[in-house]
């Protein structure tokens, strides 16, 4: 054996703006949630692009009012105040407290607050008064369920999911590069606001 694939090979595009390094020679087939990330990657030179919508786990669905009910309650979060699920990826990065802070006192919506594993974060959320701030969550779909809508900093898998879960979707504070290109691709579809002021 000489060590390549006799198979065809697929690569499926998380986010909605492509980096060019996702688009290589040996892929088939790229497969895109969207118009615009399929353009952007023909754009970068993928010959077989395909739409598919999202892709994820298919607890990501729909939520019903018992769904909701239980997320919250399962979270321990208020029964009828709007919620917003602010997430910031794995690492917890951008500017999560600035953010959070701004969604409680604009007093919109409560700030739920996904801190994946930056536990630092977590405790100073906390120290800042902020009341529903988690680390890893392992049940993202109920708790998407028990959500109004979805504010992202990144707009990579997690986006899809909420889209999947039919959760709104808010980009803003963006970080830089990938974040902000992600902001202005999900907004060019049409598929999330992209809140630039407080």
């Amino acid at each position: 054996l000489d060590g390549r694939l006799t198979v065809p090979v697929l690569t499926y595009l998380t986010d909605f703006s492509v980096h060019p390094l996702w688009v290589a020679d040996g892929v088939d087939v790229h497969l895109a949630a969207h118009a615009v990330p399929a353009h952007q990657a023909r754009a970068a030179g993928a010959r077989d692009v395909r739409m598919c919508g999202p892709v994820t786990d298919p607890r990501f669905r729909p939520g019903t009012r018992q769904d909701r009910d239980q997320g919250r309650a399962a979270f321990g979060l208020p029964e009828k105040t709007p919620l917003a699920l602010l997430v910031a990826g794995s690492w917890g990065v951008g500017p999560v407290r600035q953010v959070a802070q701004e969604l409680r006192d604009c007093g919109a919506a409560v700030p739920v607050v996904v801190c994946g594993r930056n536990d630092a974060l977590a405790a100073r959320l906390r120290a800042d008064g902020i009341e529903h701030v988690f680390g890893w969550v392992d049940d993202m779909p109920a708790l998407m369920h028990a959500a109004d809508v979805l504010v992202q900093n990144a707009g990579g898998l997690t986006s899809l999911e909420a889209f999947a879960a039919g959760l709104p979707v808010a980009s803003y504070r963006c970080i830089p590069g990938h974040g902000l290109t992600n902001a202005a691709a999900l907004d060019e579809a049409g598929a999330a606001v992209w809140i630039r002021n407080a």
